[in-house]
Formats: structure tokens, C-alpha cells, sequence
């Protein structure tokens, strides 16, 4: 799709783009062209999401149209009119547009419900490979939905996605629309005004094509914003002190409305900046993190979210202090079902036989795959139900922010592992990179695969057992602790 198409309409992304960054959408609308280059992961999501979308299409029955992408716009909404107006039973790739907004729908699908058409309508349809559904997803299908209405004169009240593990969710235009039409009028006004915007780091910075623009922005500026977990609110506290780059954050007074310990703390994470170092944020809450890690089980999980000629591969790993290693490895739903209930069962007798321990997580996204999982196949609920009561299940990255200050924003395991393992380093680009497993799994074929996906990890928990365990052994004397510069150079 060329980019100036942006320019002239409305398209989804644009609203998902302004909920998820009003910079980025300022950007946008001011015509400047991203200039980062994706990365790997990124590419390699894409790529799997195109290929996830052409396998649902070789699954349809019946008269399909597919509309020519590589023609003009104009010429893609005739094609879309007419093969509606024909009946299709499905249209691939649809262009709809009105007066002002635009979009390309996945698919739509032929419904029973009468409209100007005929005695037929069309329900939008889209793949993607989330195993859920998500706000932008729904505010990009209901967008289609309603470009759809203006050409079939009826409403459909349901649209539909395909998720990565072939699933089905169907959403509801009434639950959403007064969300839509709200983020749209709000959208229009944020494009027709002249608002300043600034750059501020979000998790989305990873993936977004202007960070390059942003973080240059902020270097030229010394900005405020590049101290580590700094809020608005409290860059506002302290350009109103006088406070307007980050070299003068240590050298002013606090700001009348900031504590003396949130000041202080970012001064220690301003320090940590410009020395490019790790400092002791809190002396109790690091040795409380390395009480948590003593006898502890280390978890690990990868799933690949899409299913490739019906076998979904799953890896789920567990590692005790003392170096026992359980590894679940499957391709199917049974197994993947039976896989769960040993991990949860293994975890539930370790942690019973071991009172002082916990379950330690990198962080919250693989305590919510095991509720995830348990809720879909509606087995394992009182055992992770009295984890998280007695609060046994430990977020290493949340524990790392309570206890340490670092140069950059990313507190993850695996800036955890850079500055402590030096081995990490050759295989950083993968460890941060599970998606690179699809290309093991497609190359390779299942069998093969599916064994490297069990070493790699193997691997990882070996190497961030080694971290967890030199993290165990250090003392308040070993700090502040110098960081390499990867770090920084990692950091969106």
C-alpha cells in the first residue's frame, strides 16, 4: 500500500497508531517517512501473518475474488463493488472506502441477511496471529464493518477474527461503536489541530519506524524523557523548577511538588544514565529480590501462535536452583493439554516440598500463558489460583525495577543477562527473538525442529540461571556495576 494513501483517507492503523503514540500519529499526518529499519522480529511477524492469511484462504469453499492489490486505489474499490454486487462468496483483499476513511479488509464473507445488495450481505473477516483479541483489533474490524455498511446499506452487527491457533472470535458492533466513533472524532480533531507533541519512550518504540527520528530528538534535546521510568507528570514538575535537560536534573533543587525520594531516584537513574551504570535503588528490596531467588524454579515458555498443517508447537521449560531441568515439548492440543497439567502438577509438589521458594517468571506475559492456557482447556484453576494468593509467582523484571536503577527503561531478564553473563552477548539477537523459531520450525521440519526448540531453551534457562546465581552473590560494595554500551545501543 503506498504511504501517501495515509495522507488522503482514514485508515485503521492510523487510530490504532494515535491510541498507541500521538507522536507517531503527528508524524504521520505531517507527511514524514519512517526511517528505522525493522527489525528481524518484526519482519518475520509480518511475514507469518501474510502467511497465516494465505493459508486461511486456501481453506475457503465457493466463488472467491480476489481484489488486484497492484492496481490503484479507485480501481481496487470498483473490483470490490462489483464482486459484491455479484455475490461472491468470499472477497479477498477488499478496498473500501467512503469521503473520508479507507481500508483493506482481509476478507469478507458472505451473509444470509437481505441488504441493497440482494438477499445476501457481507461480515468482515480478518487473520491475525494473536490466540486473542485485542482493542485494536476491534477498532479495525468495526472500521471496516462500517465501510462496508455504506456500500450494502445494512449494518452487520458481527465481524469476525481468525487467530493465529485458527480459533474464532466474533465481536459485536454494538459493544464497540460508540469506542470507534469516539477514537475517530478525537482522531480528527488531535489532525486538524496544531498540538505539540514530543516523544516519549513507550514498549510500541521497539517496533516503530520513526525511533531513530525520536531518539535523535531527544539526544539533541538531552531531553528529560531519556531518564529511565520518569513520568509527564514529572518532567512537567521539573521544566516548571527550571529543570529542562537531563545534565541539570543534578545540579537544581527538587521540584516543590516531587518527594525528596521520587527526586532522588531520578537523579540516581539520571546518574545512571550519563555514567551508563547500575545502581542499588533500594538496599532492602535487592536483597529481598535475591531471598526470592534462593531455591527458587525458573520458568520459560515459547508458543508458536500459529498452527502449520494442524500441529501448533509448544515449549515450556522449568529449571530448580540445584540445575534439575524439566523441559514440555509438544505439536497438538492433547499434548499440549497433558503438557500443562505436568508443569503445573511439577511446580505445585516443588513448591509445597520447598515453602521458602517461588516460581520465577521473566515477566508478567508467562504467568498469563499459564491462565490462559488453563482457562481454554478448564484444568489446572485451584493450583495457579493459590499461586498468585499466596503470591508465588515472582516477576523478575518487576523485581529488578523495585530494586535497581538502570540506564534505560528496559529492566528485562535479558538487559539482566547482558551485564552479567558475558556468554549472552553471541546469543542475545535470538534469545530476544523467540519468533526466529518459525524459521526453525518451516526449515527444518517438525522433528528437528522442535529438538532445537527444546536446546534453545535449555539454553536460555541455563543462562539466566547463571545470571540469577552471580546476581545472588553480589553485594552493595559490587555496586555501582558498568555497563556495556549494547545496552543503550538495544534501547528503543
Amino acid at each position: 500500500m503506498p504511504y501517501e494513501s495515509f495522507m488522503k483517507k482514514i485508515f485503521p492503523t492510523e487510530l490504532i497508531e494515535f491510541l498507541q503514540c500521538r507522536h507517531m500519529a503527528k508524524l504521520r499526518s505531517l507527511g514524514v517517512v519512517p526511517d528505522s529499519t525493522i527489525s528481524e522480529e518484526v519482519q518475520l511477524l509480518r511475514d507469518k501473518g501474510i502467511e497465516h492469511e494465505e493459508n486461511y484462504l486456501k481453506t475457503l469453499n465457493g466463488n472467491v475474488v480476489c481484489i488486484d492489490t497492484e492496481a490503484s486505489t479507485d480501481e481496487q474499490h470498483t473490483q470490490t463493488i462489483e464482486a459484491m454486487k455479484s455475490g461472491a462468496d468470499w472477497v479477498y483483499q477488499a478496498y473500501l472506502q467512503d469521503d473520508e476513511r479507507a481500508g483493506y479488509a482481509d476478507f469478507l464473507q458472505k451473509a444470509t441477511k437481505e441488504s441493497d445488495l440482494g438477499e445476501f450481505s457481507y461480515e468482515v473477516i480478518d487473520t491475525k496471529l494473536s490466540i486473542n483479541p485485542s482493542p485494536s483489533n476491534a477498532i479495525q474490524l468495526i472500521h471496516y464493518s462500517e465501510l462496508v455498511s455504506k456500500t450494502q446499506g445494512f449494518e452487520p452487527q458481527n465481524f469476525h477474527l481468525v487467530h493465529g491457533d485458527n480459533s474464532q472470535t466474533t465481536l459485536c458492533r454494538d459493544d464497540i461503536i460508540d469506542y470507534y466513533n469516539e477514537v475517530l472524532a478525537d482522531y480528527k480533531n488531535f489532525i486538524q489541530s496544531r498540538e505539540f507533541t514530543e516523544p516519549f519512550p513507550i514498549p510500541h518504540c521497539r517496533q516503530c519506524g520513526y525511533r531513530d527520528h525520536c531518539q535523535n530528538y531527544l539526544q539533541e534535546k538531552k531531553h528529560l524523557a531519556l531518564i529511565p521510568g520518569v513520568s509527564v507528570g514529572q518532567i512537567e514538575s521539573m521544566r516548571k523548577s527550571g529543570i529542562r535537560v537531563i545534565g541539570e536534573v543534578e545540579e537544581k533543587e527538587r521540584p516543590i511538588d516531587l518527594s525528596e525520594s521520587v527526586f532522588g531516584d531520578l537523579q540516581k537513574s539520571t546518574k545512571a544514565v550519563l555514567e551508563n551504570s547500575v545502581f542499588l535503588k533500594s538496599e532492602g528490596s535487592f536483597y529481598q529480590l535475591q531471598n526470592s531467588l534462593k531455591s527458587s524454579l525458573f520458568f520459560v515458555a515459547y508458543r508458536n501462535i500459529q498452527k502449520q498443517n494442524g500441529a501448533l508447537t509448544f515449549y515450556m521449560g522449568v529449571m530448580t536452583e540445584s540445575g534439575r531441568y524439566e523441559a514440555l515439548l509438544h505439536h497438538n492440543s492433547q499434548e499440549e493439554k497433558a503438557s500443562l497439567q505436568r508443569m503445573v502438577t511439577f511446580i505445585d509438589r516443588y513448591l509445597h516440598k520447598h515453602p521458602q521458594a517461588f516460581l520465577v517468571v521473566s515477566s508478567a506475559y508467562e504467568s498469563r500463558l499459564l491462565h490462559d492456557l488453563s482457562n481454554k482447556y478448564n484444568i489446572c484453576h485451584d493450583e495457579l489460583d493459590e499461586l498468585m494468593v499466596k503470591k508465588k509467582i515472582v516477576s523478575l523484571a518487576s523485581l529488578l525495577r523495585q530494586s535497581l536503577l538502570f540506564p534505560s527503561a528496559d529492566s528485562s531478564c535479558e538487559n539482566l543477562m547482558l551485564w552479567l553473563d558475558e556468554s549472552f552477548e553471541l546469543e542475545k539477537i535470538l534469545e530476544k527473538s523467540p519468533q526466529l523459531l518459525y524459521e526453525l520450525y518451516s526449515t527444518l521440519g517438525a522433528n528437528e525442529a522442535l529438538e532445537q526448540i527444546k536446546n534453545k531453551g535449555e539454553r536460555e534457562l541455563m543462562l539466566r540461571l547463571n545470571c540469577l546465581r552471580r546476581l545472588s552473590s553480589l553485594t552493595r560494595e559490587d555496586f555501582p556495576l558498568r555497563l556495556k554500551s549494547v545496552v543503550l545501543n538495544d534501547e528503543a
